[in-house]
């Protein structure tokens, strides 16, 4: 899918095997490693930010401003 000039993902969260994980985030069929996950809360207005790896081994950065229910790989 399009959107402008920004292709939209399929982009769905996994929930962690083993205790002390994140999970992980599938893009595009594709399973990503979340190594980290920072949740930014201030005045009303939340952001999940998460770095995660893929098997190509390059690390790219998720965002959701709905606690998790959708996920883009552009902040805004």
């Amino acid at each position: 899918m399009e959107y402008g000039k920004t292709r939209i993902k399929n982009i769905t969260w996994m929930p962690p095997f083993r205790e002390g994980e994140f999970g992980y985030l599938i893009i595009d069929n594709e399973p990503c490693f979340i190594n980290s996950w920072h949740t930014f809360d201030d005045y009303g207005c939340e952001m999940e930010i998460v770095e995660v790896a893929c098997r190509d081994g390059k690390t790219k950065d998720a965002y959701s401003d709905d606690g998790g229910e959708s996920w883009r790989l552009e902040a805004f």
